[in-house]
This record gives C-alpha cells, structure tokens and sequence, in this order.
C-alpha cells in the first residue's frame, strides 16, 4: 500500500495541478510531523480507542502518509535547484541525486 500511493505521489507531483509554491512545499512538510504523533498513538493504543484502533483509520493514515512523501519529495527535489544562486544549481541538482539513490539503497538494506 505505502508503495503504490508513493508512487502515486511521485506521479502527481509532476502534473501541473499538484505544482504548489516553495513555501506551501515547506509548510507541507512540517506538518507531516503530525503522522509520527498519529502512528504513536495507534502503536500504543491511546483514548480513545474507537479511532486510533479502528482499521479504517490505519489504512487512511498511511495512505496520506505514503502520498505526501511521494508528493512533496517529487516537489522538494524539483524546486530545490531553484533556491539557489544559478551557478550552483547544478550542484545542487548532483547531490539531491546522490542522496535520493543512497536512500533507496539504505532502506533496500534495512
């Protein structure tokens, strides 16, 4: 499931309709903090129960999860070149490659 919304997200972020502004990308991201207060409270079974148990509830907050992660990294790895001075775009555009491809490695490890 994490995998094909990921996708999804990744896919999304390429579309026009998804293309949201570097500080809107930014606010985004610190908001998905509020996921790790959610899959705490669902590992650790919190009141109340009815929702942080409920299956639904599970399902629905992984997807979000999944989707924002594809979304906004696809979104981040895009605008990121353009935060910078011209001449160090490229740069910039090597080490977010690097560092995408050793993420994948790590979590291909783990």
């Amino acid at each position: 499931m994490f995998n094909i919304m990921d996708t999804v997200g990744r896919w999304c972020g390429g579309m026009p309709r998804f293309d949201l502004k570097i500080k809107t990308v930014n606010r985004c991201a610190y908001l998905r903090t509020i996921f790790i207060a959610t899959f705490l409270l669902t590992d650790f079974k919190a009141q109340p129960t009815w929702i942080w148990n409920t299956d639904g509830f599970k399902i629905i907050n992984l997807v979000l999860f999944a989707f924002t992660n594809g979304l906004l990294g696809t979104l981040c790895a895009v605008k990121a070149p353009n935060t910078v001075k011209e001449s160090r775009r490229a740069i910039v555009g090597a080490y977010i490659g690097i560092f995408i491809a050793i993420g994948i490695l790590v979590g291909s490890v783990l």
